[in-house]
């Protein structure tokens, strides 16, 4: 039944397409054919800003695979080498406008490949919801002349913490975005909520309030949930700075919700058409209310930062990237290692890694992406290395990558 409510959306695009007289295999829209929309990520199904009903359907979708190889030591001090691969994302998705002030984005992953944790089956077909949200544009619906743009959105979306969460999984630089960006991001990657969203000038505003009630498309707000602020400041297309914050009601108790009491996140960038660099930093609490050896080891204050610059040693062709991560806790095992791929040396062949908590972890990355060709297919290699301290010992690795990106 769920996956109806895609095909819905997009047979209706199909049908309003044909309606006006367009061919959705050679008709050009705004000087573009739909060969090159699909180059660009997205096709546009149907266009018409005169239609009082629908104005725009679009289909998107993503298709990432990607291989690597682990090589290290554990905290005895025992060698390991494992290979992993798998399908990264397969999604679909589709956005309208509609009744001129609104947009409603619906997307699904069809694949849940868990062969790195060492399962066997990939899983391909319906998986979960990654968006369900509608969208209404107040500063157009009201005429509103206090701010340049003012959006009140409502559903399943993404929650964006730092500067690595607010690019999308295409558009990351690395294989894989940092430890610390997975742990402030939140183990609720699409939660239910409300988001209102302002731009004036040089300054946008991000408020909102979520849900973490367990859900399959759109959660109930009868338990706790996290409230979340962000403040952006651009002065011009080089500079672009991020202040973010998230505070959770359920104290980050085992398993729920953000699975910390509350972080914030300062982050930048500087860009130019050839090179560029990011920063994060971050601070918060992991919380926790529950009593126990195990929980208190998992309690206390977090910190982190992490550099990423980048290069482009051909324009829109090869790029270089580096980052260096590090982050830290005051308790044993306050902060953990990303879940690809030295994370699942421990349950695999029975290495011991504390399951990738510590209390302290270094990380530097080296990579080279490729386009093919222009936009949105790209093809990636990386080394990292990864040092973790943990209460048994240290735990290093270094991982070697090889991906490919492909929006359609």
């Amino acid at each position: 039944m769920k996956a109806f409510i895609l095909g819905g959306l997009v047979s209706l695009g199909l049908a309003m397409n044909l309606q006006a007289g367009d061919s959705a295999l050679d008709a050009e829209l705004g000087g573009e054919t739909y060969w090159e929309d699909l180059t660009d990520g997205t096709i546009d199904l149907y266009e018409n800003e005169d239609s009082p009903w629908i104005q725009r359907v679009q289909l998107m979708g993503r298709f990432q695979y990607q291989a690597a190889a682990v090589d290290g030591s554990d905290v005895r001090g025992t060698d390991f080498w494992e290979t992993y691969s798998d399908f990264r994302r397969v999604r679909l998705e589709t956005e309208i406008d509609f009744l001129r002030y609104f947009t409603t984005k619906v997307g699904v992953n069809l694949v849940d490949d868990r062969r790195f944790r060492g399962e066997r089956n990939t899983g391909f077909g319906y998986d979960d919801f990654v968006n369900a949200w509608v969208a209404v544009d107040l500063e157009d619906l009201f005429d509103l002349k206090v701010v340049d743009d003012l959006d009140l959105q409502f559903g399943r979306q993404k929650v964006k913490v730092g500067y690595e969460h607010r690019q999308s999984s295409n558009d990351i630089y690395t294989v894989e975005r940092s430890a610390l960006s997975d742990r402030i991001s939140g183990q609720e990657g699409r939660p239910t909520g409300f988001m209102l969203s302002a731009e004036k000038g040089d300054f946008a505003l991000d408020l909102g309030y979520f849900s973490v009630s367990p859900d399959e498309i759109l959660a109930s707000f009868d338990g706790d949930g996290f409230y979340y602020a962000s403040l952006g400041y651009q002065p011009n297309k080089k500079w672009d700075f991020r202040a973010d914050l998230v505070l959770s009601d359920s104290e980050g108790r085992v398993g729920e919700g953000t699975g910390y009491g509350w972080v914030s996140a300062l982050s930048g960038s500087y860009e130019t058409k050839r090179k560029g660099v990011a920063v994060t930093l971050a601070y918060g609490d992991n919380g926790g209310a529950e009593s126990g050896n195990v929980r208190a080891r998992r309690q206390g204050n977090f910190y982190g930062a992490m550099v990423m610059p980048w290069y482009w040693v051909k324009k829109e062709k090869l790029q270089i990237v580096g980052q260096v991560q590090w982050q830290g806790s005051e308790e044993a095992e306050g902060i953990r290692i990303a879940s690809r791929y030295l994370r699942q040396i421990d349950d695999q062949r029975g290495y011991e890694i504390e399951n990738g908590r510590g209390d302290e972890h270094f990380s530097a990355y080296f990579g080279v992406n490729y386009h093919p060709w222009k936009n949105n297919t790209k093809i990636m290699t990386g080394v990292a290395y990864d040092e973790l301290s943990t209460r048994s010992g240290q735990v290093s690795g270094v991982s070697y990558f090889l991906a490919f990106r492909s929006e359609f």
